[in-house]
Protein backbone atom coordinates (compact mmCIF):
# COMPACT_ATOMS: atom_id res chain seq x y z
CA UNK A 1 0.00 0.00 0.00
CA UNK A 2 1.46 3.45 -0.55
CA UNK A 3 2.30 6.50 1.71
CA UNK A 4 -0.43 9.36 0.44
CA UNK A 5 0.37 13.00 1.72
CA UNK A 6 -0.85 16.56 -0.18
CA UNK A 7 1.20 19.49 -1.37
CA UNK A 8 0.32 22.94 -1.89
CA UNK A 9 1.56 23.86 -5.29
CA UNK A 10 1.80 27.82 -5.13
CA UNK A 11 4.77 27.39 -2.44
CA UNK A 12 5.48 23.61 -2.96
CA UNK A 13 4.73 22.73 1.08
CA UNK A 14 4.19 19.61 2.09
CA UNK A 15 0.27 19.34 3.98
CA UNK A 16 1.26 16.68 5.86
CA UNK A 17 4.63 14.98 6.35
CA UNK A 18 5.43 12.15 3.80
CA UNK A 19 7.27 10.01 6.43
CA UNK A 20 4.13 9.56 8.35
CA UNK A 21 1.30 10.12 5.60
CA UNK A 22 -1.15 7.78 6.30
CA UNK A 23 -1.36 4.45 4.56
CA UNK A 24 -3.85 3.71 1.38
CA UNK A 25 -6.04 6.77 2.01
CA UNK A 26 -5.29 10.76 2.87
CA UNK A 27 -8.26 13.23 2.67
CA UNK A 28 -7.34 16.65 2.14
CA UNK A 29 -9.70 18.78 4.43
CA UNK A 30 -9.46 22.78 4.41
CA UNK A 31 -10.81 25.29 6.32
CA UNK A 32 -10.99 29.09 6.07
CA UNK A 33 -10.34 29.28 2.44
CA UNK A 34 -9.78 32.59 0.94
CA UNK A 35 -7.60 32.35 -2.37
CA UNK A 36 -8.38 29.71 -5.21
CA UNK A 37 -4.94 27.12 -5.03
CA UNK A 38 -4.07 24.13 -6.91
CA UNK A 39 -3.13 21.17 -4.94
CA UNK A 40 -1.28 17.71 -5.63
CA UNK A 41 -1.90 13.82 -4.24
CA UNK A 42 1.30 12.23 -4.28
CA UNK A 43 1.43 8.48 -3.35
CA UNK A 44 4.55 6.88 -3.13
CA UNK A 45 4.96 2.98 -2.81
CA UNK A 46 7.97 0.45 -3.31
CA UNK A 47 6.77 -0.54 -6.99
CA UNK A 48 7.09 3.83 -7.88
CA UNK A 49 5.26 7.12 -7.49
CA UNK A 50 1.71 8.59 -8.97
CA UNK A 51 0.37 12.18 -8.59
CA UNK A 52 -2.76 14.20 -9.26
CA UNK A 53 -3.49 17.31 -9.38
CA UNK A 54 -6.74 19.34 -8.69
CA UNK A 55 -7.80 22.86 -7.80
CA UNK A 56 -9.89 24.08 -4.85
CA UNK A 57 -11.59 27.34 -6.35
CA UNK A 58 -12.42 30.37 -3.51
CA UNK A 59 -15.42 31.81 -4.20
CA UNK A 60 -17.62 34.65 -2.86
CA UNK A 61 -19.81 34.58 -0.68
CA UNK A 62 -23.31 35.22 -1.50
CA UNK A 63 -25.10 38.11 0.11
CA UNK A 64 -28.41 36.60 2.60
CA UNK A 65 -31.76 37.05 1.73
CA UNK A 66 -33.51 40.31 1.94
CA UNK A 67 -36.73 41.39 3.18
CA UNK A 68 -37.22 38.13 5.60
CA UNK A 69 -40.21 38.15 7.32
CA UNK A 70 -42.49 35.79 9.40
CA UNK A 71 -45.66 35.22 7.30
CA UNK A 72 -47.10 32.70 9.79
CA UNK A 73 -45.98 30.98 13.57
CA UNK A 74 -47.99 27.57 14.39
CA UNK A 75 -47.07 25.35 18.11
CA UNK A 76 -43.97 23.87 16.38
CA UNK A 77 -43.40 25.53 13.11
CA UNK A 78 -42.75 28.92 11.60
CA UNK A 79 -43.11 30.14 8.03
CA UNK A 80 -40.78 32.28 6.45
CA UNK A 81 -40.54 34.63 3.46
CA UNK A 82 -37.63 36.47 1.85
CA UNK A 83 -36.69 38.19 -1.27
CA UNK A 84 -34.34 36.11 -3.11
CA UNK A 85 -31.41 37.82 -4.45
CA UNK A 86 -29.29 37.99 -7.60
CA UNK A 87 -26.51 35.77 -7.81
CA UNK A 88 -22.82 37.60 -8.62
CA UNK A 89 -22.62 35.28 -11.79
CA UNK A 90 -24.78 33.19 -13.58
CA UNK A 91 -22.90 30.79 -12.97
CA UNK A 92 -23.15 30.70 -9.34
CA UNK A 93 -26.94 31.17 -8.49
CA UNK A 94 -28.22 30.62 -5.14
CA UNK A 95 -29.28 27.45 -4.46
CA UNK A 96 -30.54 27.42 -1.13
CA UNK A 97 -30.02 28.95 2.38
CA UNK A 98 -29.72 27.15 5.52
CA UNK A 99 -32.19 28.50 8.40
CA UNK A 100 -30.91 27.88 11.85
CA UNK A 101 -33.35 28.30 15.34
CA UNK A 102 -31.59 29.73 18.52
CA UNK A 103 -33.91 29.71 21.37
CA UNK A 104 -33.11 32.75 23.05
Amino acid sequence: MPRVFWKRQSDDSYLNNPQTAPIGKNVLTLTNIENSENYTCIAVSKLGNIETSTTVEAKEILPPPRSFHVIETGDCNVRLKWDSVRAITEEDPVQSYVIRYRPK
